[in-house]
């Protein structure tokens, strides 16, 4: 089986901690370990592997019983979830989210003037953006006002993902092996409920905005779907978690 540079890195990274005694974990597995379980002993038996299927946590982490689950991200990708779009809409109209800001995300989705992809020709995203540059700010102010719909959109994009049945991640570790930073849930969610993301630029929800994933070029040509999937993404990603690590508590 092949495996892609972060499947790789979350294998590593179970197999440091996987049936070994916290006294002998290396560095970065301790860091990990005493985030999760602060009253771990030195003699105390780690159980970790991998969680199988597209789900948000990659990891879990058993000690005496008690499990965790670890959504482990490395690199410069800020990308934390994706959807398809006409799921999503359906999502937020059912939240209470008005036809037009709906509108105003398939119209930004497709770029060629319509809310269905049907248009003859996908403008550029400058073009995209200067458009709708009154309506991103119209959409973000009603996306943005429900300080309860941001945090439990945040919360399904990278904790639970889209089905109800899905493990939840607990915590976010974002580094390598051998270093990194973790943060658990309950702080990024304490972080959004508090912070005001106030920028118009794009539409956001919260610190997550969201794009096409494939908006023209080849892919949608050869793979139609690709063109309704949209792609959710942090772009301060590394430096929120750090932010989020040193200011809340866990």
């Amino acid at each position: 089986m092949s495996y892609n540079s972060g499947e790789q890195k979350e294998t590593i990274i179970s197999r440091n901690i996987n049936k070994k005694l916290f006294k002998n974990l290396d560095n970065n597995s301790k860091m990990i370990v005493s985030t999760i379980f602060p009253n771990v002993k030195p003699e105390d038996t780690l159980i970790s592997g991998i969680v199988e299927d597209y789900i948000k946590p990659d990891i879990y982490i058993t000690l005496n019983g008690e499990t965790h689950y670890i959504s482990i991200k490395s690199g410069v990708t800020n990308n934390v979830h994706q959807e398809y779009l006409d799921r999503f809409c359906e999502l937020i109209k059912s939240m209470g989210i008005s036809d037009r800001t709906i509108e105003t995300i398939k119209l930004f989705h497709y770029g060629d003037g319509t809310t269905d992809g049907s248009g003859s020709e996908i403008s550029s995203d400058i073009t995209i953006r200067k458009n709708l540059e009154d309506r991103f700010k119209e959409a973000n102010l009603e996306l943005n006002k429900d300080r309860k719909f941001v945090v439990d959109l945040v919360h399904r994009f990278i904790f639970k993902g889209t089905r109800e049945e899905n493990i939840e991640a607990d915590y976010i570790f974002h580094g390598e092996p051998n270093f990194g930073i973790i943060v658990s849930k309950n702080q990024v969610l304490k972080q959004v409920e508090i912070k005001r993301y106030g920028f118009y630029e794009n539409i956001h929800i919260g610190p997550i905005m969201f794009r096409p994933h494939c908006r023209s070029g080849h892919k949608s040509s050869r793979y139609p779907m690709y063109r309704q999937k949209m792609d959710f993404y942090w772009p301060n990603y590394l430096s929120d978690l750090n932010y989020i690590k040193d200011h809340y508590i866990r």
